[in-house]
């Protein structure tokens, strides 16, 4: 895989359109979809033969300033690159650096979709999950103990106080107990 990747600081900037922003990346992560992707499909990318006019980029996780934005952009500023749409962009919170805020994105996102916007997850309702101490899990027991959710979820004992402190009501063993 280390001859598919480069990284290259002198490629042409493309214009942006009403609804999109420029960003001066600082940082970024290589999620699992990305190794996927070039894992499974890297041949076929290749072929594709990326060029300076022409490339091919993996990956949406990153954090960094707005250096440019659209006439339609309107929740973010600048210094607040990478050409997105607004959309797709979030805040960097203020109490990560760029490279916490860089390993971010797809986890906390697959966490949200699956709670809000597949399950329809409402406060006072329960909520269980497997998985609780994966990245994924953690973001969703934040997420689902922040609108008032009952939340449950698997893991072994020893994650257990973790989980509890990030908002997990109970926490199954998944070694030991019988459920």
């Amino acid at each position: 895989m280390d001859k598919t990747l480069s990284i290259h600081s002198d490629v042409p900037q493309m214009p942006i359109g009403s609804n999109q922003v420029r960003i001066k990346m600082h940082s970024a992560s290589v999620n699992p979809i990305d190794y996927m992707i070039l894992e499974s499909a890297g041949e076929a990318f290749l072929k594709r033969s990326p060029s300076a006019d022409k490339p091919f980029t993996i990956g949406m996780d990153g954090a960094g300033e707005v250096v440019e934005a659209g006439s339609d952009v309107q929740n973010l500023k600048l210094r607040d690159a990478r050409r997105v749409c607004e959309g797709f962009v979030a805040r960097k919170p203020s109490n990560l650096n760029f490279d916490e805020a860089a390993a971010v994105p797809l986890v906390a996102q697959t966490a949200y979709q699956g709670m809000f916007e597949r399950a329809k997850l409402q406060k006072d309702e329960t909520v269980l999950f497997f998985g609780g101490s994966s990245f994924v899990g953690m973001y969703a027991a934040q997420f689902a103990h922040a609108i008032g959710a009952r939340v449950i979820t698997t893991a072994s004992a020893g994650n257990a106080d973790f989980l509890k402190s990030l908002g997990a009501n109970q926490v199954i063993d998944y070694r030991t107990e019988k459920w």
